[in-house]
C-alpha cells in the first residue's frame, strides 16, 4: 500500500508566503474600493438632499428657510423628507458612510459625525423622536433667506435667499463636512494639519476643508446639482453673493504643506 505524504514545512511555507503576497497585493485595491463606494453614497445621499431643498423651494415660492431655519436644517427638511417618499431614512441621509461616528463614540477628523445637545433637545421635544440627530453634512448658512450682509458688515445683499438666481450652479447648499454649518468668509485660512477640529466662530471653512474623500469633499449646489470639490476649489465656490470680489480682494490663501500638492483651481 502507498504510503500518503503531507506537505513538507518549506512547501507550507511557500503557500503562506503566496498567500501574503497575494493579500498584500489586493488589501489596498480593496481599500481603495471601499472609499470609492463611500464617496458614491455620500453622494447619492447629496443627491436626495437636493431633491428635498427643491421640493422645499417650490412650497415656499421659490425662497429657501431663514437663518434659523437653516441653522436646524435637520427638523426643518423632516417633513420634507417623509413626504418626499425618499428611498432612504432621514438617519442614512444625515450621514455620509465614511464619518458615521461622533468624537465621544470614538470618531475622529476627518472621519467624525457631528452632534448637537441643544439640536437633540428641540428635536425630541418637536418631533416626539429619541435617537440622536448626528450628521456628517454643513449647511451654508450664506444660502439662508435672509437680508443684508451678515457678519462681512455694510448694506450689500449677501445671502442667496432663493436658487433662482445668476451662479446658483457655483453657490454650494450642503457640503460634506466635520459640523452643521458654516457662513465662510474668502480671508478664512485652511487647517493647518488634515486632523485639526473645527473652532466655534472663526475659520469657517476649515469645517469643510477635510480629506474625507481624499483631496475633495462632496458638494450639492443652488441648482440641485451634485458633485466632488476639489479642497483648495472650496475657496472658489460662491459661498455668499459677493464671493467673486471678495475673493479676488483676499488674494490666495497660504496652503499648509498637507495641501500643498492638490490641484489649483485659481485663475486670477
Amino acid at each position: 500500500m502507498k504510503k500518503r505524504r503531507g506537505f513538507t514545512l518549506i512547501e507550507l511555507l511557500v503557500v503562506i508566503s503566496i498567500i501574503a503576497l497575494l493579500m498584500s497585493i489586493l488589501m489596498p485595491a480593496l481599500g481603495k474600493a471601499k472609499k470609492v463606494a463611500q464617496a458614491a453614497i455620500c453622494m447619492s445621499n447629496l443627491h436626495q438632499w437636493g431633491l428635498l431643498w427643491k421640493f422645499y423651494t417650490d412650497d415656499h415660492k421659490g425662497y429657501l428657510p431663514d437663518r434659523d431655519g437653516m441653522n436646524d436644517w435637520p427638523m426643518t427638511m423632516w417633513e420634507y423628507h417623509w413626504k418626499s417618499e425618499a428611498p432612504k431614512t432621514l438617519r442614512e441621509m444625515l450621514l455620509c458612510p465614511a464619518a458615521k461616528k461622533t468624537i465621544d463614540k470614538g470618531g475622529r477628523n476627518p472621519y467624525m459625525a457631528w452632534y448637537n445637545q441643544e439640536d437633540q433637545d428641540e428635536w425630541e421635544d418637536d418631533f416626539d423622536c429619541y435617537w440622536p440627530v448626528i450628521s456628517s453634512y454643513l449647511i451654508n448658512l450664506w444660502s439662508s433667506s435672509d437680508t443684508g450682509s451678515g457678519k462681512v458688515g455694510g448694506d450689500r445683499q449677501l445671502f442667496w435667499r432663493t436658487p433662482n438666481v445668476r451662479g446658483a450652479a457655483y453657490a454650494p447648499i450642503m457640503v460634506c463636512a466635520q459640523w452643521k454649518d458654516a457662513d465662510p468668509l474668502p480671508e478664512d485660512e485652511p487647517p493647518v494639519d488634515p486632523f485639526i477640529i473645527w473652532t466655534p466662530g472663526e475659520e469657517e471653512m476649515r469645517r469643510a476643508c477635510i480629506q474625507r474623500h481624499g483631496d475633495y469633499v462632496n458638494a450639492v449646489f443652488l441648482d440641485f446639482s451634485v458633485r466632488r470639490v476639489g479642497l483648495k476649489e472650496l475657496w472658489e465656490l460662491w459661498w455668499h453673493q459677493g464671493w467673486p470680489e471678495d475673493r479676488a480682494a483676499a488674494g490666495r490663501p497660504v496652503w499648509p504643506d498637507w495641501m500643498a500638492g492638490m490641484k489649483e483651481y485659481a485663475t486670477d
